[in-house]
Formats: structure tokens, C-alpha cells, sequence
């Protein structure tokens, strides 16, 4: 007789070495996107500004990546698991899918930079063949013992994620070099100096200790120290 504790246990490690998983890939997505933005494409020595937290927050696109990737490996996981009952093959990937989809939503509405990113590629929708045939073929070897990514699906994860940030690097530069919709706000300096961030001074990202300012007229990026900003207003009606 199976011991249940046997599918708790696997489900407990597997969930485990997905989390590492998922922070791993975060982790190399930020580098590699952080590299591309602001190094190459904004000239900007974005290292020298970073503290080790802001590895992965600095980019929050990478955290969405690292969960997307998760979620089908999690899903491939319990397809081809005999552990899990027809009901729970059904349960869990709808489950994990909607709340993918639901966090999705969430940044879309709420974060221009990444529903400018996922704008650029609807209009460059072949970019995406990549991870679509990544998603094709891991779903058509689920039961396959022989498939190359699923024996090095973790090599497979991190060549997509390195494709993935560089796209989504050119993805964020044409929100600051095309028309679109950008954050409003306010800083007042503690030297009283007022900056007015709109559609001619764009936010371009930050760190927990600078802001990036893009002057899309000069093509120049400003890195302003958050301690000497005193009070931010955010503009919550221009959208």
C-alpha cells in the first residue's frame, strides 16, 4: 500500500526546487536585462547604483518571467505524474494559469512599462516563436523519457530567459523613444528644486537608492538620488 506521506514529501520537494528554481531565473533575468537596458542601450553604469536586493526587483518583469516558467514546469510536472488524480491533472494547471493570468492583468493595468512590453510584442509577435515552440515541444513530450528539454529543462529555461530579457530590454527602450503612455509624478528636491516627470522627462526605472529620468528631447539620462528627494506627488488621473 502506497504511503501517503510519499506525495506530500514529493510534492513539498518538487515545490521547494521550484522556488529556487524561479528565483535563479529571476536573478539571471535581471542581469541580463538590466545589462541591455541601461548599459547599452542607456549608457547608463547601472552596477555601480545597484545593491544586492535590487538585483531582482529593479526589474519586475523578470519576477512575471520566473513564474511563468515555473507555472509549466509545475504543470508538465503533474501532467506526467501517475501521483496525482485526474481531477487534481485539471485542478492545478487551471489553478496556477488563472493566477498567472490574474497577476498578468494586474501589472498590465498598473505598470506602464509592462503594458508598453506587452504591446511591443503584439506588434512584433514573432519574436515570441521561440517560446512558443519551447512550450509546443515540452507539451508534446510530457510522457517522452527521450525529450532533450525535458532532460536539460532547466538549460532550456535559462536560454529562453536570456532571449526573453533581451527582448524585453528593446521592449522598455521604445516606451521611452515612441509615443506612450507614461507615469506622472512630482519630486520635490530637499534643495527645493521641483522635477515634473511626464511625456518629456520620462521615468526610465530605479533603484532602492536612485531614480532614472529620461530626457527624450537631449537623450540624456539624470540619476537622481532618492535621499535627496523630499516628497513625491503621483499624478493618479492622467493615464
Amino acid at each position: 500500500m502506497e504511503n501517503p506521506d510519499n506525495k506530500f514529501t514529493l510534492n513539498l520537494s518538487n515545490a521547494a526546487e521550484l522556488t529556487s528554481f524561479a528565483i535563479a531565473l529571476a536573478a539571471l533575468f535581471s542581469i541580463i536585462r538590466n545589462y541591455v537596458y541601461y548599459v547599452l542601450l542607456l549608457h547608463v553604469p547601472i552596477f555601480q547604483y545597484l545593491d544586492l536586493s535590487d538585483i531582482v526587483l529593479i526589474a519586475p518583469s523578470g519576477i512575471f518571467w520566473a513564474l511563468y516558467i515555473s507555472a509549466m514546469e509545475a504543470v508538465n510536472f503533474i501532467a506526467s505524474n501517475e501521483k496525482f488524480s485526474k481531477g487534481e491533472k485539471i485542478f492545478y494547471p487551471v489553478l496556477l494559469y488563472v493566477s498567472i493570468g490574474l497577476l498578468t492583468w494586474i501589472g498590465y493595468y498598473n505598470e506602464p512599462i509592462i503594458e508598453q512590453g506587452m504591446k511591443f510584442l503584439f506588434r512584433n509577435w514573432w519574436l515570441a516563436l521561440p517560446l512558443v515552440l519551447y512550450v509546443v515541444i515540452r507539451m508534446k513530450a510530457i510522457d517522452s523519457n527521450k525529450d532533450f528539454f525535458k532532460k536539460n529543462r532547466y538549460a532550456a529555461a535559462c536560454i529562453l530567459t536570456v532571449w526573453y530579457a533581451t527582448f524585453d530590454s528593446y521592449s522598455n527602450y521604445s516606451v521611452l523613444t515612441e509615443s506612450s503612455r507614461h507615469l506622472h509624478f512630482v519630486m520635490k528636491m530637499k534643495n527645493g528644486v521641483v522635477v515634473k516627470v511626464n511625456n518629456d522627462i520620462i521615468y526610465a526605472g530605479r533603484t532602492s537608492n536612485y531614480w532614472f529620468l529620461y530626457n527624450n528631447k537631449t537623450n540624456f539620462v539624470r540619476a537622481i538620488k532618492n535621499d535627496d528627494v523630499e516628497i513625491i506627488d503621483f499624478d493618479v488621473a492622467t493615464r
